[in-house]
């Protein structure tokens, strides 16, 4: 199941925000028909970077509990800085996997298109057992 949530979207980036939101199921058909089963995904679209490290870092901590505080507020710190200039991340969840997309790298429908389908590509990958 996909499901598809935006955040911090400026305007400027409103209308990528709603094609992200409409493609999203035609994409992970795509997935399926070529590679397999898909786990759960919520696709998070935002035009911060910002928000992006902070909902990955909270999934992360969801599978790690009793994670040193220091430790994390550095891993968060990394994660703000690494995906300033990154289009798209994939992590683990407790729910499955949670995907990003970055509209302040993806500025284009094609960049949304082939950014969107690139990270439902590493779930697919994240979700089998030798992952």
């Amino acid at each position: 199941m996909i499901r598809v949530t935006t955040q911090s979207v400026s305007f400027g980036h409103r209308r990528l925000a709603r094609h992200a939101e409409q493609i999203a199921e035609h994409a992970a058909q795509l997935i399926r028909t070529h590679f397999g089963a898909l786990p759960d995904v919520q696709v998070l679209i935002s035009s911060r970077s910002d928000v992006l490290a902070d909902v990955v870092h909270e999934s992360k901590l969801a599978l790690l509990p009793g994670a040193d505080p220091r430790e994390a507020a550095r891993q968060l710190r990394w994660g703000r800085r690494d995906l300033r200039g990154t289009y798209g991340v994939t992590e683990l969840s407790a729910s499955g996997i949670v995907l990003g997309i970055n509209l302040g790298k993806a500025r284009t429908i094609t960049a949304v298109n082939e950014t969107l389908t690139h990270e439902l590509v590493h779930a697919h990958q994240l979700s089998g057992r030798s992952a």
